[in-house]
């Protein structure tokens, strides 16, 4: 393998107009990391925007984005490449 084309050697699916590479399992979990990234961040930025808007003024609202960031923090602690 040179290291000139990290994509050397990889397997990808025939036909001229597919290009799909095969993902490992490590480019799996790292895609499936992310995704939960992806849900958390979208999770923060909704309650936050409900929670300045007050649109939705419950009494356990003002903990939920807060909650989620400590959530997103556990992500990034236990993340790996």
């Amino acid at each position: 393998m040179n290291a000139a084309d990290p994509h050397e050697g990889m397997q990808m699916s025939g036909g001229a107009e597919h290009h799909h590479h095969h993902m490992t399992a490590s480019q799996m979990k790292v895609e499936s990391e992310h995704m939960w990234f992806l849900v958390v961040g979208i999770g923060i930025a909704l309650f936050k925007l409900l929670r300045d808007s007050e649109v939705w003024n419950r009494s356990f609202v003002p903990f939920l984005w807060p909650s989620l960031i400590g959530v997103l923090g556990l992500l990034l602690i236990v993340y790996a490449e």
